[in-house]
């Protein structure tokens, strides 16, 4: 009877909206205009021009998840929501747990991941185009969706991405220091750090001294024993008997922002 139900129900949704529904690979998608109910969980998915006619917005029961703002050279940011609306509503029809939504790096480029497949690629220009990161991109799309399915938010940190280092620069890896933290914050919002990149207060990045750009760090506050782990984007610090120099955003994770510094262990986790 159940699945007499659900399957009533698929094709009361996809009559409904006939007029509003075309072929995308072989699957179904929403038109940009209406919404379509093609999934068993009763979820409605849609892509939509956004309302400021600037890019392409995946709704996911009327919540903003994923966006594009820029086409790329070989597919329109429309064409990029229809198959992400598309690849939404099969893991809803594969009953696959939202939770399981993550970033996922893979060499150079960086995933929205549902379980084996493949949501969407993070790219830089559509980063570029709304001031943040790819790494920033991704978790924010990832969360969006997540939170629009009933599933708990991320951290923002560098906990979950695939982690590696290649060359003389792998003998990093596992390297441990311990000694005094400190932060820094809005004086230096929107510069650049040394690795080309404009530093975000609230990313979470850190400046060292040797570590190779892009070595991942897992910071231990040892007074509490909050972690969480930074991207190294910046040299520094330069203050005597300081070994790493955080973001606010990373300060605050620790429970150190009051305080200004805390004596921390560090411990390369890898590389992004």
């Amino acid at each position: 009877m159940k699945r007499f139900l659900v399957l009533t129900l698929l094709v009361l949704c996809s009559a409904f909206f006939v007029s509003n529904v075309k072929a995308q690979d072989g699957a179904l998608v929403a038109s940009v205009e209406e919404p379509i109910c093609i999934n068993p969980a009763g979820v409605s998915v849609v892509s939509k021009k956004a309302p400021n006619n600037k890019g392409y917005i995946v709704y996911v029961d009327n919540k903003q998840t994923v966006w594009f703002v820029k086409d790329l050279e070989n597919i329109s940011a429309k064409k990029r929501a229809e198959i992400v609306a598309s690849k939404i509503n099969t893991i809803l029809e594969n009953g696959i747990d939202p939770a399981v939504i993550k970033p996922v790096r893979e060499g150079k480029y960086t995933f929205l991941q549902a379980g084996d497949e493949k949501l969407v690629t993070v790219d830089e220009i559509n980063a570029k185009a709304v001031g943040v990161s790819v790494h920033e991109l991704a978790y924010t799309w990832a969360n969006n969706t997540r939170i629009a399915l009933g599933a708990s938010a991320l951290r923002k940190d560098y906990s979950d991405v695939s982690r590696g280092f290649s060359g003389k620069e792998s003998r990093y890896l596992g390297h441990t220091m311990t000694g005094m933290a400190s932060w820094y914050g809005a004086p230096f919002h929107g510069r650049r750090s040394s690795d080309g990149s404009r530093f975000n207060k609230e990313e979470y990045t850190a400046a060292h001294l040797t570590y190779p750009f892009g070595t991942l760090v897992k910071v231990t506050n040892l007074r509490n024993n909050k972690n969480c782990v930074v991207k190294i984007t910046d040299r520094g610090p330069y203050a005597h008997g300081r070994i790493i120099d955080l973001s606010k955003k990373a300060a605050e994770e620790l429970g150190m922002l009051g305080s200004g510094v805390a004596k921390v262990k560090l411990e390369v986790v890898g590389h992004y």
